[in-house]
């Protein structure tokens, strides 16, 4: 009888661990694999101390709406870098300084919509080296349901796989319009992106684009630049009107 509880308990234990997995899918924004659940960690290696921003869909798939908050955890960490996060609210290196930190508030997601996490980590360039940061989602005062891992290794010496264009974004803040400029004789596809992961505005361009905002909300918004010859560029800007 004693066995037979037993059994019974760890089935029901392993069965609301997985139903609460269930709950979250996790995606690099603009990608289609699902980074929850253990199928990470995502990979960045960086041959500069340029800050190193990743965004991820935070995506409700419990059946019902939903109000979680944000834990980072440095599971790797060198002391003398720095990260920060944004959860709806954009949270300073400062106010992060505990390991772990959470977000002192919850973002309400209705069942099948996300919203965006936002992560930023600069290297130290005295420091090379390898961090693993997790951020895990839950419930206030909840349990762990899931959680996504970045890998960022900085070595000096790291090849170039492909160059990164230099890209400007102006004005910014900005009101009816837009200019983007990524050198002479570029071309590729510019997106402008939500603090939600909406894709606002998508074109092809050649050497600069003109775009006309004025029907944009007031918000932080993201321009993604992706060359045909060299590294995406992602800039951060706001719309005020």
């Amino acid at each position: 009888m004693r066995k037979i509880l037993l059994s019974t308990l760890s089935i029901l234990v392993l069965g609301l661990a997985v139903n609460a997995q269930d709950e979250v899918e996790i995606y690099e924004q603009g990608m289609t694999t699902d980074l929850s659940s253990g199928n990470g960690p995502l990979q960045v290696t960086v041959s500069s101390a340029n800050e190193v921003s990743r965004h991820f869909e935070i995506k409700n798939i419990s059946g019902i709406q939903k109000s979680w908050k944000i834990t980072r955890k440095r599971i790797n960490e060198i002391a003398t870098w720095t990260d920060y996060m944004c959860w709806d609210i954009c949270f300073t290196a400062g106010a992060m300084s505990t390991n772990p930190w959470t977000s002192p508030t919850s973002l309400t997601i209705a069942d099948g919509n996300h919203q965006l996490l936002d992560t930023y980590v600069t290297p130290d360039a005295a420091n090379p080296g390898t961090v693993t940061y997790r951020y895990y989602v839950h419930e206030d005062g909840g349990s762990y349901l899931d959680s996504v891992d970045v890998e960022i290794t900085f070595v000096l010496d790291a090849p170039t796989i492909s160059p990164e264009v230099s890209v400007s974004v102006s004005p910014n803040p900005a009101t009816d319009y837009v200019s983007i400029k990524a050198g002479e004789g570029q071309n590729g596809t510019v997106r402008i992106v939500d603090v939600l992961g909406n894709v606002v505005f998508t074109e092809s361009f050649t050497s600069s684009k003109k775009v006309n905002v004025s029907s944009f909300r007031n918000g932080i918004y993201f321009v993604i630049v992706e060359p045909s010859n060299g590294r995406a560029v992602n800039k951060k800007i706001i719309i005020r009107h």
